[in-house]
């Protein structure tokens, strides 16, 4: 089957020589995207960037006390205790304020403590006692 050309009297066909001629001297490129600045920054040893559930990412780090242990993630303005592991004869309690989230593990005899937040990054401090 032959191939047909349409004809459209509208349109001029022009050499690459005449081409180059009109198209602009210096093309204004698009703008380069500014890259996204994260929250986040760099991931701290011992840590791991986890998806937050809302687009973003967030940092999380297990900590382990005497009582047990609890993954905590971390991000601005908030801090969520993601998993508790008391140890045996331990239970887990946690309590979250405005700025503060505290992980503490109970016995008998001990407790031990985890308060975490983010201040300019993931702060955490760890204590433990006897009740």
């Amino acid at each position: 089957m032959p191939v047909r050309k349409a004809v459209n009297p509208d349109v001029t066909t022009l050499s690459a020589s005449d081409a180059r001629k009109l198209a602009p001297r210096n093309p204004s490129a698009s703008p380069a995207p500014k890259p996204v600045s994260s929250p986040i920054g760099t991931v701290p040893p011992g840590f791991e960037q986890v998806p937050d559930g809302k687009g973003g990412s967030a940092l999380q780090h297990k900590y382990q006390v005497d009582g047990g242990a609890a993954t905590i993630q971390f991000e601005p303005g908030n801090v969520v205790v993601e998993a508790t592991e008391p140890a045996s004869g331990f239970k887990a309690t946690f309590e979250r304020s405005r700025d503060v989230t505290i992980v503490t593990f109970t016995s008998d005899q001990r407790w031990s403590r985890i308060e975490a937040s983010w201040r300019d990054g993931p702060v955490a401090t760890t204590s433990t006692g006897t009740s």
